[in-house]
C-alpha cells in the first residue's frame, strides 16, 4: 500500500481512515472528542477526510496501548 500513489485531496470515508490507522471507529470518535484528529468534513450525515490530512496526522498522533487493570488479588 506504501507504494501506491494517492491523490492528497482525495476523500475517504471514516471506514476507510479506520482501515489505514488500523483502529476502531469507536477509537476515532473518543480521539475526535478529545479534539485529537485531522479535519473532517460533513456531507449529509457522513463524514469525510482528505487523504493528505490524514495521512499527516498519522504521522503526529502517538497511540498508546492500556492494558486492563489486573483483577485483585484475595489473600487469606
Amino acid at each position: 500500500m506504501a507504494d501506491k500513489k494517492y491523490d492528497k485531496d482525495e476523500l475517504i470515508t471514516l471506514d476507510e481512515l479506520c482501515e489505514i490507522g488500523k483502529l476502531s471507529k469507536r477509537s476515532y470518535r473518543c480521539l475526535r472528542e478529545q479534539g485529537r484528529t485531522s479535519v473532517a468534513y460533513r456531507m449529509g450525515r457522513r463524514l469525510y477526510f482528505k487523504r493528505g490530512d490524514v495521512q499527516a496526522w498519522m504521522t503526529t498522533v502517538r497511540m498508546v496501548r492500556i492494558d486492563p487493570p489486573r483483577p485483585p488479588v484475595w489473600r487469606r
